[in-house]
């Protein structure tokens, strides 16, 4: 849904979440709804792994040098850490993010074949680096970066909303260490809930970018050449001038760049545009952020309180 274009007058293949997935189904059946699972899998592994890691090192090393603890360290502390360890991560996981997109958005339907059909996520990998090169890999990097915003609003976000509920649990009388599962739930679904709305844009911006593979087109076409006996005998040697005519192939691009793209989709489509697919962003992401920060803190509290009571 973020990738198709809507233009006047041609009703657009999907124009809901149900709809859309009742149209893959009938198109392209079960393996339809899970392509590019794998890529997926992988990509959210490093991901996580590495933004978990990177945050809460970086967290605690900015908490030590403002003589704080870090599990309170201020709003700042945990805004810095937050985009930090965002630009680390994406400078690694962004080829994986690029895949992905592109498997997902590939059609098996006849007729609607996209310029690329990768067979899995190495074959992709090596067919992009081999026609479009290794920066092909980061397209969409700089949507990517304003993408930063997103955790920038939904971390220091979640460790307020913990602060709250923790303050609620008090109120009713509970004063467990730790927070319940209820109130971590609650607070990672909202602050997921809140970064996804206030900066949707930049991942429709994303996916039209790593989507876009730049297509060649020759900036002249050289003359039929003539065979036969009534033809002229070829010149002696080619003028300069006619060297400079000969066929070039250039790559052409719709969006050349963040700014560019998002004027050409607010020209072509309007602001509305910014927000395609977004109830199905959230139905996807919301419950997923909840459950893996919900588990995440979980561990965190297990492997602390064994760590306590080992020593």
């Amino acid at each position: 849904m973020q990738n198709q274009s809507h233009k006047p007058g041609i009703t657009p293949k999907y124009r809901g979440t149900l709809q859309g997935v009742q149209t893959i189904w009938r198109e392209e059946r079960l393996r339809g709804l899970f392509k590019g699972l794998g890529t997926t899998t992988i990509a959210y592994i490093a991901d996580r792994a590495l933004w978990f890691a990177a945050y809460n090192r970086i967290k605690e090393s900015l908490a030590h040098t403002a003589g704080r603890s870090p599990d309170d360290a201020g709003a700042m502390i945990h805004l810095n850490s937050s985009v930090m360890a965002s630009m680390l991560t994406m400078a690694f996981v962004n080829p994986l993010w690029v895949i992905r997109t592109r498997i997902m958005v590939q059609s098996a339907v006849p007729g609607e074949a996209t310029r690329w059909h990768y067979n899995s996520t190495w074959h992709a990998f090596s067919t992009i680096v081999r026609e479009e090169g290794f920066s092909a890999l980061y397209k969409g990097f700089t949507p990517s970066l304003l993408g930063i915003t997103h955790v920038a609003v939904q971390f220091p976000l979640y460790e307020q909303l913990k602060i709250v509920m923790r303050r609620l649990e008090h109120k009713q009388g509970r004063y467990a260490e730790d927070l319940s599962a209820v109130s971590i739930l609650l607070a990672s679904a909202g602050s997921k809930m809140v970064a996804s709305v206030a900066t949707y844009p930049h991942e429709v911006l994303r996916t039209r970018m790593q989507t876009q593979s730049a297509r060649r087109v020759l900036t002249h076409i050289p003359d039929k050449i003539c065979e036969g006996p009534n033809c002229p005998p070829p010149p002696a040697a080619p003028a300069p001038a006619a060297a400079e005519a000969a066929p070039k192939v250039v790559e052409v691009k719709k969006y050349r760049g963040l700014a560019h793209a998002t004027k050409v989709i607010f020209a072509e489509e309007g602001w509305r545009a910014f927000y395609r697919g977004l109830g199905t962003n959230l139905i996807r992401t919301v419950p997923s952020s909840a459950f893996s920060l919900w588990i995440y803190e979980v561990l965190v509290q297990k492997m602390g309180h064994d760590s306590e009571s080992s020593s």
